[in-house]
């Protein structure tokens, strides 16, 4: 897999997997397990994320390909994220239920969890408005160190 920066998942039989990943292309992807969702002989989620990476197809073409062999993996809910010169697209693909939506740049923040797309738990909902929070009152240039540290002390929040 060739990227930029990527967890890797060493468990015996799933090594190369992933759940979060940035390529070289502009590409980041990060998958969410769905809680109560792992089912026996099912393929490793833990490809998904690759593969979209090292895709050769579009983002829509690869994500419609995801669609229809989605019921080969236990439950998941996957962000793929495409940046390229003209603008970002956020998409938002889950086999739980009929749920695929599409973002453009301008559209607000959007967070995810382990649960149902559409349906965030408390703790997403509050760590989005934390996350917002931030974010309006740093976004800017020149406060880039206070905000990274702001955002890495989200990362550990334990909230729930």
């Amino acid at each position: 897999m060739e990227c930029h920066v990527a967890g890797r998942d060493m468990e015996p039989g799933r090594e190369g997997g992933s759940w979060f990943a940035v390529s070289k292309k502009g590409r980041i992807s990060t998958l969410l397990n769905v809680v109560g969702g792992t089912f026996v002989d099912m393929r490793s989620r833990g490809s998904i994320v690759p593969e979209y990476l090292t895709a050769e197809t579009s983002t829509a073409n690869h994500l419609s390909d995801l669609e229809a062999r989605a019921h080969e993996f236990s439950l998941f809910n996957l962000l793929a994220v495409d940046v390229r010169r003209d603008g970002i697209d956020v998409h938002q693909i889950s086999n739980v239920g009929d749920t695929r939506k599409t973002f453009t740049r301008g559209q607000g923040f959007l967070g995810i969890g382990n649960h149902l797309l559409g349906h965030p738990t408390h703790k997403v909902s509050a760590g989005l408005t934390r996350f917002k929070d931030v974010v309006g009152e740093l976004g800017r240039v020149e406060a880039k160190d206070e905000l990274l540290e702001q955002l890495l002390s989200l990362l550990k929040w334990n909230k729930k």
